[in-house]
């Protein structure tokens, strides 16, 4: 199962999509029935969605809703699957088809978690996306303002749920003819989007091409020139982006950037599928060693210690890896150069150096103070593993075997020691 999405990606905001990933249902409200079929269902319909297979998607959630509706009419689970379905009949343009489907999904989570809830409000705003394109702004206007008020009340008035309800906002005010606040409520949009994602992220062109629209209604021709040409601009680099991932290294039929834009925006899916990868998965993977994100470098490492000796191609990366500034890259790098065995000789160096993995010479590393040790621990096992290839580290182990602070770093070494002079 996947984790419940974010609600700027429904609420009408920049870059919108109507479809969420497949949601857990709370826990807390769960009744102890057997929802295997359920679960099976929702599975299937998480690897269509990913592969982007809209028609499957839905029967696979249709099938779903066969199985909710057996724990109950008001289970979460039911709630979870017609909130999915209605959102992927909107991302097929079937708005009509969505509503009753949403409208359900909406009373159902908010008589079982009450109105302010996450879940609540996640198909409040899907609902209210839907009804602005159905043309029902006065009533979208209501469900978004509702939304509003739960964020603000929860402190989240600078996220990008924010920002996705404020263009949803402005443009049920706009199909109004309430043009000025709509106005304004765009202009803070366009500035949450700017300050959480920079001045030339994708997710401001579909912003961008609105407040054009709406600003020629105003009759603002100037200004919509400007925020047309800058939704241009974006949509040219977005294309050119586009030719570089279709000539990049592919797993799974993604490149690097695109399994890089799913771990920052926390998809478990794309966490679970590349830290079990499969050895094809090794060009993608190094190529997200190198990036400035510690959260991605930490997937890329652990993912490249479970290929095994596939990942001999990123033994150098892997090598500049255990200087990481995150303990967490640096234990799963030195995995992965274990699991090479003797073909990791190269990285010996390396791997010395990492035996000096300690506060007191870094104090400042990502990671509880734990990881240190396991470090160190993992650097003299990959050391164990290259064998008596590994004999430049013998001085050095002697060292870490008799002086090291901690007993399982010294345990290590002298096994280590073992394997490489027998």
């Amino acid at each position: 199962m996947l984790a419940l999405p974010a609600l700027a990606l429904f609420l009408g905001g920049a870059g919108a999509q109507a479809t969420p990933p497949a949601a857990e249902a709370p826990p807390a409200q769960l009744q102890p029935q057997d929802d295997s079929a359920w679960k099976a269902h929702m599975d299937q319909f998480g690897a269509a969605k990913q592969a982007h297979d809209l028609p499957a998607a839905t029967r696979h959630l249709e099938a779903a809703l066969v199985e909710a509706e057996k724990l109950g009419a008001q289970d979460p689970r039911t709630a979870v699957t017609l909130l999915n379905l209605g959102a992927v009949y909107g991302e097929m343009n079937q708005f009509a088809k969505a509503e009753p489907l949403l409208r359900r999904a909406s009373s159902i989570f908010e008589a079982a978690l009450g109105p302010e809830h996450a879940y609540a409000a996640l198909s409040s705003g899907a609902l209210a996306f839907d009804l602005t394109r159905l043309g029902k702004h006065a009533e979208a206007e209501a469900l978004y303002r509702r939304v509003q008020a739960s964020l603000e009340k929860a402190g989240q008035t600078e996220t990008p749920d924010m920002f996705g309800v404020l263009s949803g906002l402005a443009e049920a005010l706009e199909g109004q003819g309430k043009l000025d606040e709509a106005d304004g409520l765009q202009q803070r949009a366009l500035a949450l989007v700017e300050a959480h994602a920079g001045a030339a992220d994708p997710a401001l062109q579909t912003l961008l091409e609105k407040r054009a629209g709406l600003l020629r209604k105003m009759g603002r021709t100037a200004d919509a020139d400007q925020a047309a040409a800058r939704a241009a601009a974006i949509a040219s680099a977005v294309a050119a982006q586009a030719q570089q991932d279709a000539a990049a290294p592919k797993y799974k039929g993604q490149s690097a950037r695109q399994w890089t834009d799913e771990v920052l925006r926390g998809s478990m899916t794309a966490f679970e599928t590349l830290t079990s990868a499969e050895k094809d998965a090794v060009p993608v993977l190094k190529e997200m060693l190198g990036h400035d994100q510690s959260r991605v470098r930490s997937v890329a490492a652990h993912g490249l210690s479970y290929v095994g000796a596939a990942a001999l191609p990123a033994i150098a990366e892997l090598g500049r890896a255990l200087k990481d500034k995150d303990l967490n890259v640096r234990y799963y790098a030195g995995q992965a150069l274990g699991n090479l065995g003797p073909a990791g000789a190269p990285a010996v160096p390396a791997l010395i150096g990492a035996l000096d993995t300690h506060p007191s010479r870094e104090p400042d590393l990502e990671g509880p103070p734990r990881y240190y040790k396991d470090a160190r621990s993992v650097a003299a096992e990959a050391l164990a593993a290259i064998g008596p290839a590994a004999k430049a580290a013998v001085p050095r182990l002697r060292e870490v075997a008799a002086k090291d602070d901690e007993p399982e770093v010294r345990a290590a070494a002298a096994a280590a020691l073992k394997k490489i002079e027998p």
